[in-house]
């Protein structure tokens, strides 16, 4: 719910006039989005690097991204 900013001074012991709300129903439709990694079991045991931890954290970093990119393309109108 969005409201006008009120620029009215208020007085001691008065009730400012006030506004009425306005409610806006907005129907939208869920988009799964996701990626995964595939890492095999010779790279995990012969790796000195904790490879599986890299990469969740590699995927969580893309997934913030495509969210970021997603909502700002809907805002914009620019729906994907």
């Amino acid at each position: 719910m969005k409201t006008t900013l009120s620029q009215a001074a208020l007085t001691e012991g008065v009730t400012p006039d006030g506004h009425t709300n306005v409610v806006k129903t907005v129907t939208a439709v869920p988009t799964q989005l996701g990626d995964y990694s595939i890492i095999s079991d010779v790279l995990d045991v012969e790796t000195l690097l904790p490879i599986i931890a890299a990469q969740g954290r590699e995927l969580a970093n893309n997934a913030g991204r495509l969210i970021d990119e997603y909502i700002q393309n809907v805002l914009a109108g620019d729906e994907v």
